[in-house]
């Protein structure tokens, strides 16, 4: 009885000792195991029990360890799939193409009339690393205006909203409305003052409500053209507030200011077509002038209110001349306009970026909306007799989808006063057909 006491104590001590591990067959442990149930020492009972817990402990510590390798892997993987989405660039191709057509009635001057691709881009933008993004825009289409060609080609450094690169200078509602998500087909007449896309540096600051962008700018892509002449530089800023914005309810005020030393030869020129594209014939024209500098600003109004819209700025531009004896000058211009959709739609207003964007429309049959415009230029003053004009644009569109529409636009010039085509009134019906993707 004293031995078989103390076989149990020495097989409760075995159990204690192994707990956490499996008696393996053959080792140690098991051959002592079996050397006391042989010798009478431990009853047959004892020694199966205690070999029946070794193996349940064995198959339950297996299966932590198995938990924990999985858990492991998945973490591991995890970790490998967040550093080669780290580092690998995220890509969105994406583009656009404008096709129209129009007829313009003729009064004093020959116009244009006819069909042509208005645009036909592709973009690539996205992300390199997290805080790095681009954009490569091209145009493929040949104008002859000098506008096809590389449009965006800049970097961002997103941390701090910089841009680097080839880009819109900060400027004007209609301006910075892509021609996408204008309510016409052609943007008004003054904006004939927006200087466009330069190589530049610019930054951003905006909040749900708000934005003020600005930035120093060169020339174009192509630099200056003047020999040895060195290109001009630029300064422009642009901030928006919706102190109403909510409930179907928005009212947007903005201002935009712009300054250029001309650089090159120091000329200046500024030329406007009718509200149609189609035809190659200004209506109004500066023809080139001698010029220092130029400064452009901008007050900006739109208000928004379920399916109703009504937007309108006024420009004024001054030149500083660069001829000894040559008085600077002064030209302006302003639009108003209203649109209406007949459809349960709105316009699409982003106030952190102060333009509009994409028509969603809420409905399968599209959304349909008419719109009026009247537009003003004046490039008459001083010695410089550009003429001045007054336009009537009524316009139809059917966002067929978020990605498909049609628009219609009558444009009627009301009234030519000098420059070139004095007394010119021609009108024009022009229609676009346009995919986003």
């Amino acid at each position: 009885m004293k031995y078989r006491n103390l076989g149990k104590s020495l097989v409760a001590g075995l159990a204690i000792t192994t707990s956490g591990s499996a008696i393996a067959a053959g080792s140690a442990v098991e051959e002592l195991l079996k050397a006391l149930y042989q010798n009478g020492t431990i009853d047959k009972a004892t020694y199966e029990l205690v070999q029946q817990a070794a193996k349940a402990e064995d198959a339950q510590n297996r299966e932590q360890i198995r938990e924990i390798s999985v858990a492991e892997s998945k973490k591991v993987a995890g970790d490998v799939v967040a550093k080669v989405k780290a580092s690998k660039p995220d890509v969105k191709l994406g583009g656009r193409i404008q096709l129209d057509a129009g007829s313009v009635s003729e009064d004093n001057m020959d116009h244009n009339s006819g069909t042509e691709i208005r645009r036909a881009r592709l973009f690539a933008k996205g992300d390199l690393h997290k805080d790095w993004g681009f954009k490569l825009q091209y145009d493929f289409v040949s104008k002859g205006d000098n506008t096809n060609g590389i449009q965006d080609a800049y970097l961002d450094y997103k941390p701090l909203k910089i841009r680097i690169g080839h880009a819109k200078e900060p400027f004007s509602l209609q301006n910075m409305t892509s021609s996408k998500y204008t309510t016409f087909i052609e943007r008004g007449l003054p904006h004939v003052f927006a200087e466009g896309r330069n190589i530049g540096i610019q930054t951003v600051r905006n909040g749900e409500n708000w934005m003020i962008a600005g930035g120093i700018f060169g020339d174009g892509r192509d630099g200056s053209e003047g020999g040895e002449n060195n290109e001009g530089w630029g300064a422009a800023a642009r901030a928006t507030i919706a102190p109403i914005h909510a409930d179907g309810e928005t009212l947007h005020l903005g201002t935009s200011l712009s300054y250029r030393n001309i650089g090159g030869d120091h000329t200046l020129q500024f030329k406007e077509r009718p509200e149609a594209h189609i035809t190659d014939t200004e209506i109004v024209d500066t023809t080139t002038f001698d010029a220092n500098s130029v400064t452009r600003g901008v007050l900006e109004a739109a208000y928004i209110n379920g399916p109703f819209h009504v937007q309108g700025e006024y420009y004024r531009t001054s030149v500083e001349r660069q001829l000894a004896g040559r008085k600077d000058v002064t030209f302006s211009g302003y639009y108003a306009e209203a649109g209406l959709f007949l459809t349960n739609d709105t316009v699409n207003y982003k106030a952190s970026k102060g333009s509009y964007s994409k028509v969603t429309p809420s409905g399968e049959n599209g959304a349909w909306q008419i719109a009026a415009r009247f537009s003003s230029l004046d490039l008459t003053d001083e010695d410089i007799n550009g003429g001045t004009a007054e336009s009537l644009t009524f316009g139809l569109n059917w966002f067929a989808t978020s990605n498909i529409r049609f628009s219609a636009n009558y444009v009627n010039v009301l009234d030519v006063d000098g420059g070139p085509t004095a007394g010119d009134e021609p009108s024009a019906f022009t229609f676009r057909s346009q995919v986003e993707f």
